[in-house]
């Protein structure tokens, strides 16, 4: 995950017929495949719990870049809180600020997962703009940079992850002296506009899964972020 502040930095260092014969040949289940090739990942352009992916990825900049830095954090490694961020519905789980983490944790039956390959965010108050165009402009040439997307569930690759990219309608965020993107700390809310690629997941199984994602960006000095997590769902007794 890259703050505009964080790379700046870093780059100062750094056929009529035949589609009819091909629809008439296609199994409903598919055309069901064709439409979403992941299995267990909301589509692109579904809204879900009422967010396109561009609100929810506004939603997890806002709590994410509220995060203090410590060992017991969500940006953490080992063992952590999985809905210490998102909401009832939807776990936010995090990547790193740059190198890998492997984690743990448990989640509840019924609960949606929400974690970016690797993203970023322009701000006013990171000197990115002053305009939402200047900040939209300044997010989406950082996120032009990103490389090497991966996405690995339960064992399985995800497919076509340059279509899950999704920049997110302005919004603010406020931050703490010691957040973990060493951002500008800020009473008052700054605007922002984030840009990055993101999955999100129905909610899984009770029992254990693997989740694994990250990317790279093409800056100087390089970047890459990577984060492993071993998720235990707890059945739902009630």
């Amino acid at each position: 995950m890259l703050t505009g502040n964080t790379l700046w930095s870093r780059r100062r260092l750094l056929l009529v017929g035949v589609v009819m014969i091909a629809m008439a040949a296609t199994t409903p289940g598919q055309a069901a495949a064709k439409a979403n090739p992941n299995p267990g990942v909301r589509p692109a352009n579904s809204k879900p719990f009422g967010k396109s992916y561009g609100e929810w990825s506004a939603l997890w900049w806002q709590q994410a870049l509220a995060v203090h830095k410590g060992s017991d954090s969500s940006f953490g490694a080992g063992s952590v809180d999985c809905t210490a961020l998102g909401t009832s519905h939807v776990a936010f789980l995090v990547g790193t600020t740059g190198g890998a983490a492997s984690r743990s944790c448990t989640l509840p039956t019924g609960t949606a997962v929400l974690f970016p390959l690797i993203n970023t965010e322009s701000s006013v108050i990171e000197d990115n703009g002053t305009t939402e165009a200047e900040l939209r402009a300044n997010a989406s040439q950082l996120a032009d940079q990103f490389t090497n997307l991966t996405a690995v569930v339960d064992g399985t690759a995800l497919s076509n992850l340059t279509s899950y990219r999704f920049q997110s309608p302005l919004f603010t965020w406020t931050a703490p002296a010691d957040n973990v993107f060493n951002v500008p700390a800020t009473a008052d809310p700054t605007t922002a506009v984030a840009d990055g690629y993101w999955i999100m997941l129905t909610p899984l199984s009770p029992g254990v899964h693997t989740i694994s994602f990250g990317g790279a960006a093409r800056v100087s000095p390089p970047f890459a972020t990577a984060a492993t997590y071993t998720i235990t769902v707890t059945p739902d007794h009630h």
